[in-house]
């Protein structure tokens, strides 16, 4: 049986007026005695008293749980951190709504109206995902700050990633090690057009190879490059276990850079070189930035973090010809 407010007020023998003013941290609770709300909080403790936030929502109408949708758990784990370390900072409570592929948004947002929720917070968010919380969320006026890479739209705040910083990072990397025919594989927009962009300023010239294509591959290696800067780490990943087939040995034949610092980025031989994105980073700034909404306190609309260089054995100098 759950503990109630009447069970604390009993065993430390404080009216349940005090106790309820105390355990939900009312301004007034503030007239009482330290060593009195000192009591009241060891024995909600010692009892085991746990607030019904939900409950709770029901009788004021208000509740501190913020719902966050995430498109994927498994590739996001230190951004849940992050949002999970800043709720406990501001006492609030998290509700996670993991979005599969057969589980409709809408119904998603749905619940998080029906749970009361305070605000929401959208991981991996796609392009016709944020029109679909426009259209079914926004008009609720429930605050809303989203993780996405490049898609802005009005009154919902975005953390990223400084996606042409990191691209540039990369670069500059591998342009340090000697390398000057680099090409890019994959076709994640604002990558590809952050390295277009760093290319033209040195003097190089471009190559980007999408990765859709089937014989990109065959047709990458035949370009002979002597650096790939790969839009992902999973794409990095897929080069090197087609390289090792193939009897291409990185980074002998030519160097590999990634992009995100993923976990696989370090399980894959060789190691892959890459730019950690601050997903920690992320999560927090995106929960303290809509606890910062709920306030009513003004907030960026694009707040992006900057990532950090992993050097690892799939880059190294150009070699001089012989």
């Amino acid at each position: 049986m759950s503990v109630t407010l009447k069970d604390i007020s009993r065993a430390c023998g404080i009216n349940v007026c005090s106790v309820s003013q105390v355990l939900s941290g009312h301004p007034r609770a503030g007239e009482l005695s330290v060593a009195t709300r000192k009591r009241i909080l060891s024995t909600a403790r010692d009892l085991g008293y746990c607030r019904n936030e939900l409950a709770r929502s029901v009788v004021t109408g208000k509740s501190n749980i913020v719902s966050v949708i995430v498109n994927n758990f498994a590739a996001f784990p230190p951004i849940l951190d992050g949002i999970c370390a800043a709720a406990l900072e501001h006492d609030l409570t998290i509700k996670f709504i993991s979005l599969l592929r057969d589980r409709d948004l809408s119904r998603s947002l749905l619940s998080v109206r029906q749970y009361r929720s305070v605000g929401l917070l959208g991981v991996a968010f796609e392009k016709e995902q944020l029109s679909v919380l426009d259209e079914h969320f926004l008009p609720y006026r429930i605050p809303a700050v989203v993780a996405n890479t490049g898609v802005l739209m009005p009154g919902v705040p975005v953390v990223s990633t400084d996606q042409a910083g990191a691209t540039h990072l990369a670069l500059e990397h591998l342009y340090q090690l000697g390398h000057r025919k680099i090409a890019c594989l994959g076709n994640i927009p604002p990558r590809c057009a952050a390295y277009e962009k760093f290319m033209r300023e040195v003097g190089l010239t471009p190559r980007i190879f999408p990765e859709q294509n089937p014989d990109v591959y065959p047709e990458l290696c035949k370009s002979e490059p002597d650096a790939v800067f790969c839009c992902s780490d999973p794409t990095g990943v897929r080069l090197l276990q087609w390289l090792y087939r193939q009897r291409i040995f990185v980074p002998g034949r030519f160097s590999v850079m990634g992009f995100g610092g993923l976990e696989l980025s370090a399980a894959c031989s060789p190691t892959l070189s890459t730019v950690q994105e601050p997903f920690f980073d992320i999560g927090y700034q995106m929960l303290k930035i809509l606890h910062d909404l709920i306030q009513g306190r003004s907030v960026p609309q694009h707040l992006q973090l900057p990532a950090r260089l992993l050097q690892r054995e799939s880059t190294a100098e150009r070699l001089p010809a012989t």
